[in-house]
């Protein structure tokens, strides 16, 4: 069975409306919130590999949808998940822990 990004987004919004509504605890977002960060982690790690690799060496898992292969008249993705791209630094985060 395959899961996406997409069924990930619509469990987090769920588990949020559940928690404003006061259906769910505290406590159990915050465990929702925990698994689907290390989710989001091995998701980031699937995409750096693929970058390493290729798609030729590794298969995606579709998690992250379709990877298209690269045109070689295009510039390659710069960066990794853990890394900023030179001149740019990494993109800006939220506050932790905001719904």
């Amino acid at each position: 069975m395959t899961h996406t990004v997409e069924e990930l987004r619509t469990a987090l919004f769920e588990t949020m409306r559940d928690l404003r509504s006061d259906k769910i605890s505290l406590e159990k977002a915050k465990g929702v919130a925990d698994v689907a960060q290390t989710i989001i982690n091995s998701a980031k790690v699937e995409v750096d590999m693929i970058k390493a690799v290729g798609t030729k060496r590794l298969r995606p898992t579709g998690f992250v949808g379709e990877l298209i292969e690269h045109d070689p008249g295009r510039p390659a993705i710069q960066g990794t998940a853990t890394q900023p791209v030179p001149g740019r630094g990494l993109p800006p985060v939220g506050p932790r822990g905001s719904l």
